[in-house]
């Protein structure tokens, strides 16, 4: 355990930056407006019997469809004001959806609007700032930026409605301000610079490029709509679940809603849990722990009682929160290996997702009020019949993953690498070496350089040099000769 923890720590050090865990201002401005009543007021209706969310609801499909497109080949530079707009948009909106029952009808609409279209394009300017940023800082700061709603959960019920409703705006600003950073310290580096992250990645994976870059035979663009499909589905039961959750004081502690604590925690604990242990971060083998949960959310949803819509409402948002993680992973390894563009690929992915959430709320307010010709419990039913299908269309793998390399894979193409890679596992589990640190001291072991490592496993220069600083230090030697020599030693002594 102290070693697993002093692994994580250690990883936090080399990669972590904290610019890097913006989004994570974005998912907890999500938490205040939709999981407390600041802005809607939930007690035993459901926050589609607002005239604000419907219009946002609308328009942040609209936006993310037509955003997703309309930056797929549009670069923002480093001056750009679209950084700080954005955000600001976000925020302007939440407190005119705040303030508009008491403005009028247009306050409403224009606090729909705004929260819509700033919504989607902050998120679309994350995943285009992020597309820069290091394989290996990404899968650090993206999961751990789950820390910042739970900070919100444990802060803002505690605020009078005011100051919890400050807050709540000024989260969006505090993200543009680190979305700003990223653009002018990442993001300009390598799409304003002599290189580009993306295309360089891109050459090297697909080989070839074309007039909308690298597409690598379209085949990122079917994994994607397979998976924004099963999104669809996902979205819809929870939003389903959510229109059809009455009043529950049961599990109210002084201002606190145990089930948001509960499952943000879980979040967070799951989060440490993917920095950890997780090699290499596969959407499709991780979205299959999610489709059982969901089910097993549907089944509690339809038994009467408190308690089991406890457990509903904490599966559904855990699942909810680490599929935004995932979602932003999955999305920024296709713009790393196959060229992908960061824009479209979390527009439609997400646009997607707003289709379910709104279907589901719709779909469930009807069934609610008695509008469909079936009952409640024949309408779970259906559900769980179509996540149960949905589960099946599940694609086996990433198409990311067909071009990692790993150290049982790719890095053992003939007899010799294959000596060369067992001799340095050996090595891993006497020195303690990492596993990314194992994978780099099987490419130097075959003679590759540097440029080659930062290329094949799209991580930095200075990464890079870190990495090999440790693998030295551990193995106390002082040259890739000496390494080599090591490897070899060890090969021909089994």
């Amino acid at each position: 355990m102290g070693d697993g923890i002093g692994a994580l720590l250690g990883r936090i050090e080399s990669t972590f930056k904290l610019r890097h865990i913006g989004i994570g201002f974005v998912w907890a401005w999500l938490y205040c407006v939709y999981g407390t009543p600041i802005l809607f007021d939930t007690t035993g209706v459901s926050i589609n019997a607002d005239s604000s969310w419907i219009v946002s609801a609308a328009t942040v499909i609209v936006a993310f469809f037509v955003g997703g497109f309309a930056f797929q080949r549009k670069r923002v530079g480093p001056r750009s004001p679209l950084p700080i707009l954005a955000p600001l948009a976000l925020s302007l909106g939440t407190l005119l959806s705040l303030l508009g029952p008491s403005m009028g009808e247009v306050a409403v609409v224009g606090g729909g609007v705004l929260t819509g279209v700033g919504y989607a394009l902050t998120n679309i300017l994350w995943a285009m700032a992020l597309a820069s940023v290091d394989v290996e800082e990404l899968e650090a700061a993206i999961p751990l930026s789950t820390f910042v709603t739970l900070f919100c959960s444990l802060i803002i019920p505690a605020l009078q409605t005011e100051v919890a409703a400050a807050v709540s705006a000024a989260l969006p600003l505090i993200s543009g301000a680190l979305l700003v950073v990223c653009f002018r310290k990442d993001y300009a580096a390598s799409a304003w610079g002599a290189t580009s992250g993306t295309q360089l990645s891109c050459t090297s994976t697909c080989g070839r490029q074309n007039e909308s870059g690298c597409w690598h035979n379209g085949d990122w663009m079917s994994y994607l709509l397979k998976v924004s499909t099963l999104l669809l589905v996902i979205y819809l039961v929870i939003g389903w679940e959510a229109a059809n959750f009455s009043s529950n004081n049961a599990f109210k502690v002084m201002s606190y809603d145990l089930a948001s604590l509960v499952s943000n925690f879980a979040a967070v604990l799951f989060a440490i849990l993917l920095v950890l242990f997780s090699k290499r971060v596969s959407f499709s083998g991780l979205f299959r722990w999610v489709m059982p949960f969901l089910i097993a959310s549907l089944a509690l949803f339809l038994f009467p009682g408190s308690v089991a819509h406890f457990g509903t409402s904490v599966i559904n948002s855990t699942c909810d929160t680490l599929i935004g993680v995932l979602l932003f992973l999955f999305v920024l390894s296709l713009a790393k290996t196959h060229g992908a563009s960061a824009a479209l690929c979390i527009g439609l992915a997400n646009g997607f997702v707003q289709v379910g959430v709104l279907a589901g709320n719709l779909l469930g307010r009807f069934s609610a009020e008695a509008a469909m010709p079936f009952d409640l419990h024949s309408a779970g039913l259906v559900l769980i019949a179509a996540v149960a299908l949905a589960m099946i269309a599940i694609p086996q793998k990433d198409p990311a993953a067909d071009d990692s390399p790993s150290i049982g894979s790719s890095l053992t193409a003939n007899s010799v690498d294959e000596a060369l890679a067992r001799a340095c596992l050996r090595i891993q589990e006497r020195y303690g070496l990492s596993d990314r640190e194992t994978e780099i001291a099987v490419l130097l072991a075959k003679g590759r350089t540097r440029p080659y490592i930062r290329e094949q496993l799209f991580i930095s220069t200075n990464t890079v040099a870190t990495h090999i600083k440790h693998i030295y230090g551990k193995l106390d030697i002082h040259s890739k000769e000496e390494l080599i020599d090591m490897v070899n030693s060890e090969a021909s002594a089994k």
